[in-house]
């Protein structure tokens, strides 16, 4: 984790205090029915979603990796030598 910057370590931060959140959450039961409630469900979707994100950013949002140029001829002049 040391090669993430500072939007990274963001995702991180809010993937950890989904999972905190979920964790302290748990579940309920009622008494009186016996039905459970399940609380932590709802913070561990949104945690997952925020792990998703992170993994997306890792893999796709380099500045050095990523280039959508649209044009297919300003694409091949860069890649191809005999342009």
């Amino acid at each position: 984790m040391a090669f993430l910057n500072s939007r990274q370590y963001c995702w991180v931060a809010m993937v950890v205090l989904f999972v905190f959140l979920a964790c302290g959450a748990g579940q309920v039961t009622d008494t009186a029915t016996g039905d459970e409630y399940f609380y932590y469900i709802p913070y561990l979707t949104v945690a997952i979603f925020f792990m998703f994100g992170l993994l997306m950013d890792v893999l796709f949002l380099d500045d050095a990796v990523f280039s959508f140029d649209p044009n297919y001829d300003n694409w091949r002049r860069r890649i191809d030598p005999k342009f």
